[in-house]
């Protein structure tokens, strides 16, 4: 494990931009993207993790796992979609709504300024229903988050959420249900895990995590 803040500060509040005090400033500025952003550059972080793995002769590198919950499950899925290094992605209450469920622009430095067209900057936490209704004001995006998560595919994937109304279960399995077609065609399937309780990360969701590698990936 490492914290991803040493990669990308996460500043509160979080219109402070933490380029100036992330990796970034090892770059070249002429190397810059038009957009830096939080989550690719939390990304390259754990690519480069996975890289310092590949060093050490006692680990297995065809059972390597990332994990992390909230805002670190959508970064998981980002990671293990650009890393096929990855054989297990595990995202905990996080990475796994529509982008139109998206509260874009509170978080400016997360995500990015193409996805404004698609979403309010004023959903967060809301039931199903009322995403869903503010969600029908604004147009389809022309590729939506199951299909990126897809890209996992045929990899292993497992899905964890709880019954808040920041990652609800109805919202996830919508995702679940469009993205789990694609792992189906390589004979596959996402593994699905709903626990009760608040927002976070529990010794039964890494029960979960590591029972769908023993039983279906047969770890050991």
């Amino acid at each position: 494990t490492f914290c991803y803040g040493a990669i990308y500060p996460d500043y509160t509040p979080t219109t402070r931009d933490a380029a100036p005090d992330s990796v970034w400033k090892i770059f070249p500025k002429e190397r810059h993207p038009q957009e830096i952003l939080a989550h690719p550059t939390w990304s390259w972080g754990s690519m480069r993790v996975r890289d310092l793995l590949e060093t050490l002769p006692e680990i297995d590198q065809g059972k390597v796992a990332i994990a992390g919950q909230s805002r670190m499950g959508k970064n998981a899925i980002e990671t293990g979609v650009h890393d096929a290094r990855f054989a297990l992605v595990c995202a905990n209450c996080g990475g796994t709504k529509s982008i139109k469920f998206l509260p874009n622009l509170r978080y400016p430095h997360w995500f990015s300024g193409k996805i404004k067209p698609y979403v309010s900057r004023d959903k967060l936490s809301q039931p199903l229903e009322t995403l869903m209704a503010e969600a029908a004001k604004f147009p389809d995006p022309p590729f939506d988050q199951s299909a990126f998560v897809a890209c996992i595919a045929p990899r292993a994937l497992v899905i964890s959420s709880t019954e808040d109304r920041t990652s609800p279960p109805a919202a996830s399995r919508m995702l679940f249900n469009e993205a789990n077609h694609v792992f189906g065609l390589f004979g596959k399937s996402i593994g699905w895990h709903v626990k009760a309780g608040p927002h976070s990360i529990t010794h039964e969701d890494w029960r979960a995590f590591m029972d769908y590698a023993c039983t279906v990936l047969k770890w050991r």
